[in-house]
């Protein structure tokens, strides 16, 4: 794909460690990665790459993390990437460097939607997105999903991926029962596919908040955790301009976080209509995963 470097700029995330006394040959101690407070309100721009990915692949192998032996609700074939999963993917490069024989434009990014469907705003994402030819991905809350089926059905028919984001958005499901975790992702699947036919395949966690017990579900659901490296704020309604310069900084193999959902969109969208043809202008293809 030929993704520039890595970069100043990225996302910090902190570690926070849950100490286990262990007597596992190997590993004495259970991470688990979070973020510093749950949701996007702690979320800043800046730092370097989180090394709680290597932290947490260091001191969570699978085998270290029970899971209830209950098998998926929604059966289907293992997508080609489909691995075990210790952490998200924060920008396409991580996807390409986990996942041989896939390959994207030279300069792409991942335009991602947190939060929806939302009856007000989606429809105007959906019809934003068609004008410029655009393919993002939208990131559902499953209680959201019934009350908007025929929006849901839109996203598929037009060709935008749908990925889940709980169903209740949940920004402490990892600190949850691995009950709780196993209801909050398969009662959204449930939704999505009774809605499109389709079950996803992706899942972004409420808040990119993660742990072990969620990883751990996850990979029994052959789902692909995706976080993200390029964060507007959106949701605070920092004003469209602050939105704007946000996203305007996204470089080949970003993956952008907006949201259509949980409030007043009004300032994400007016800075959707000037980026998305802003960065088409400078040679960005909107790219989905597979």
């Amino acid at each position: 794909m030929g993704i520039e470097p890595e970069r100043p700029g990225r996302l910090l995330r902190r570690t926070v460690l849950l100490g286990l006394a262990g007597t596992v040959v190997g590993w004495g101690a259970l991470g688990v990665e979070a973020a510093t407070s749950p949701g996007h309100r702690h979320r800043a721009q800046g730092g370097t790459r989180p090394a709680s990915a290597a932290l947490t692949r260091a001191l969570v192998p699978a085998a270290a993390v029970p899971t209830p032996n209950v098998p998926p609700v929604l059966g289907t074939h293992a997508p080609r990437w489909a691995k075990h999963w210790h952490t998200p993917i924060y920008d396409l490069d991580d996807f390409l460097h986990r996942s041989r024989h896939i390959h994207f434009p030279h300069r792409s990014v991942l335009l991602t939607v947190d939060d929806g469907p939302s009856p007000l705003w989606t429809p105007r994402y959906l019809r934003l997105f068609a004008q410029h030819h655009v393919t993002a991905t939208f990131n559902l809350i499953g209680e959201q999903v019934r009350p908007n089926r025929r929006i849901v059905r839109a996203m598929v028919a037009e060709g935008h991926a749908i990925a889940n984001h709980t169903w209740t958005h949940d920004e402490r499901l990892p600190f949850r029962s691995r009950r709780d975790i196993h209801r909050e992702i398969v009662r959204t699947n449930e939704a999505i596919h009774d809605a499109t036919g389709h079950r996803p395949t992706q899942f972004r966690a409420p808040g990119g908040v993660w742990g072990p017990k969620l990883f751990a579900e996850l990979n029994r659901q052959e789902m692909l955790p995706v976080d993200w490296n390029i964060d507007p704020r959106d949701w605070a309604r920092p004003g469209t301009p602050a939105i704007e310069r946000a996203m305007l900084a996204a470089r080949p193999g970003d993956i952008i976080l907006c949201h259509d959902g949980g409030g007043d969109r009004s300032e994400t969208f007016r800075a959707l209509q000037k980026v998305i043809p802003a960065l088409k202008h400078r040679g960005f293809s909107f790219v989905a995963l597979p």
